[in-house]
């Protein structure tokens, strides 16, 4: 995992990225590189995140020769490079040995862990735990159902293990369904969408005076498939400013917003089980008082109101939170140059600290990668760190 931030004012551009990897969910380190130079010619730098790897291929070393090849190309446009990289990533596909877990060992790995998992929950629900961890858009979801469940074999054996998590659950068989069709898509977020190379490219188009970017993810399906999903692009134009952060975004969010993500979740989860109680408890007072005939009219009338009382909750802490960026928008917009990259560099170093200390694994750490990029000087490093004595390799300074 990581942190990074992306911040766009009329005039630069600050990126930051910090440098730990995690390696399966037990180890981590610090040194990786996740933010690099792309060009000068337009000005435009790159950051990865989530996954390391193309396949078997670092992430790292595709970025420095796919920068090479672009010294070639006449980029116009930053989001230019999304179609550049993708046909650049086909070809090293082609060029290069692949190697990548077949399907049928990953339907068996989940398999075997979400029953192992099952078999470990007490008291709560493993079907509410599922839902709550699902999110898979129809695109990715008929893709996946193109790709794989068309081979009889991979269905054949999908299907089997797919009853094998069946054998292991509680439920109505007037369910059984909708829990495989929910098991289906927590396989693929599981298997295939977690497994995603987050890519963010930002800089100045040739033809324009104000930053743009695009971010998108790169997700490996097999050895022969590989898909661009969730593509995002923004010119800052008029806007004062804009900033995202990516990959761990719960400090940052609460740095601009004031309110922590999880207590917000944890605040309108509690406000929902209070109101559906208090609606649930109206209810069957009204049925037991009712001896009318406009009584389903009367009950769907309380939940209508439950249901706009809760939005307008959500609503609340929503425009709370808009409120309290926008105090601090117009301030950052403000900053010079070199408070911009101690910005960016402190979002990330915040993150970090509470990792720290936090159980668990420091997923967010190690030295921080800071870069500025304007219109006229381009890619500037404000922070960066090696791996060796720069003293002791001025070639390698003459070569970037």
């Amino acid at each position: 995992m990581t942190s990074e931030i992306l911040i766009m004012t009329p005039t630069a551009i600050a990126l930051a990225a910090d440098s730990v990897v995690t390696i399966g969910n037990s180890k981590t380190y610090d040194g990786a590189n996740k933010l690099f130079m792309l060009s000068n010619n337009p000005p435009s730098g790159i950051m990865i995140y989530n996954n390391a790897n193309f396949y078997n291929i670092p992430m790292e070393t595709i970025i420095k020769d796919f920068r090479k090849k672009m010294r070639r190309e006449n980029i116009g446009k930053i989001e230019d490079y999304k179609s550049k990289l993708e046909d650049y990533l086909k070809q090293i596909k082609e060029e290069n040995q692949i190697q990548d877990i077949p399907l049928i060992e990953l339907i068996k790995l989940f398999s075997n862990k979400l029953i192992n998992e099952i078999k470990h929950q007490d008291e709560n629900n493993p079907i509410e735990i599922i839902k709550n961890q699902v999110e898979v858009s129809q695109d990715i979801q008929k893709k996946f159902e193109d790709i794989f469940l068309k081979n009889e074999n991979i269905k054949k054996i999908y299907d089997k293990q797919m009853d094998l998590i069946m054998n292991h659950l509680n439920f109505n068989p007037k369910d059984y369904k909708n829990i495989m069709s929910l098991l289906k898509k927590f396989f693929i977020s599981k298997i295939f969408l977690e497994q995603y190379i987050g890519v963010v490219i930002a800089g100045f188009d040739k033809n324009s005076l104000f930053p743009s970017f695009i971010s998108f993810k790169i997700i490996t399906i097999n050895e022969e498939v590989f898909i661009i999903e969730d593509c995002e692009n923004e010119e800052i134009g008029e806007k004062v400013i804009f900033l995202k952060p990516f990959a761990q975004t719960d400090v940052i969010d609460n740095f601009f917003s004031g309110i922590d993500p999880m207590y917000y979740n944890q605040v309108i989860s509690y406000f929902d089980k209070i109101i559906t109680e208090y609606s649930n408890n109206l209810i069957k007072l009204t049925k037991s008082n009712l001896n009318i005939g406009n009584e389903t009219s009367i009950l769907g009338e309380i939940n209508n109101e439950k249901e706009n009382i809760m939005s307008n909750f959500i609503t609340f802490l929503d425009d709370l939170k808009e409120k309290n960026s926008k105090l601090l928008i117009p301030l950052i917009a403000s900053l010079p140059k070199d408070e911009l990259s101690n910005l960016a560099e402190s979002l990330i170093n915040i993150t970090s600290l509470k990792r720290k200390v936090q159980n668990g694994l420091e997923t967010v750490g190690g030295e921080v990668d800071v870069a500025l990029i304007t219109k006229g000087e381009g890619f500037i490093w404000t922070k960066r760190k090696h791996y060796f004595r720069p003293e002791l390799n001025p070639h390698f300074f003459d070569k970037e």
